[in-house]
């Protein structure tokens, strides 16, 4: 898998981004909003590279970890994650940017290009995401790149040791196109 935007290449992680990926993901604001705890370890790290390969085919139920890097120099910017559904439909997608390069747009074109990349390439039906109704930064991107709140779900999801409040969202097959 490499996907080409104006501005980015999303591609397997490798063993160079470990630094950066361990950096981001012990950052406070980013783990606040993700089911890991702190300190994220480097045997944490590796295990998710190994586990979430993508360079490997998308399997049902099978996570896949996509590096976001810079099309320029190749530098890490964040990760993206996709799930098929167990029938090869549909797939849940996850997105983390390093604090630094939040608020640039990336996360947008990310999500656009994997989009494209889904429904187009992998011929899916659906995409769906869900977040903290309180992390409105992800709340507000889901809805940019043109995904409907389909529901709010009252303490929903045990996480870090409590019953939280889940969002989700979703985008037809049709609803891309439609927007493209």
């Amino acid at each position: 898998m490499d996907i080409l935007t104006e501005r980015l290449r999303l591609r397997p992680l490798a063993e160079r981004d470990m630094a950066s990926f361990m950096a981001y993901r012990n950052e406070p604001e980013v783990a606040h909003w993700q089911s890991f705890a702190l300190p994220y370890s480097l045997d944490e790290a590796q295990s998710l590279f190994r586990e979430c390969d993508a360079s490997l085919p998308l399997m049902p139920r099978a996570w896949r970890q996509i590096a976001i890097a810079s099309r320029l120099d190749d530098t890490l910017l964040g990760d993206c994650a996709v799930c098929l559904s167990g029938d090869g439909q549909q797939a849940e997608l996850g997105i983390t940017l390093a604090p630094k390069h939040q608020g640039c747009g990336y996360a947008t074109e990310a999500f656009r290009a994997l989009f494209d990349w889904l429904f187009t390439q992998q011929g899916l039906h659906r995409v769906h995401a869900a977040c903290d109704p309180d992390n409105h930064a992800s709340a507000r991107l889901l809805r940019r790149v043109g995904m409907r709140q389909e529901g709010h779900f009252k303490r929903s999801l045990w996480l870090k040791g409590q019953w939280v409040d889940d969002l989700v969202f979703g985008l037809l097959r049709e609803e891309w196109q439609a927007q493209r």
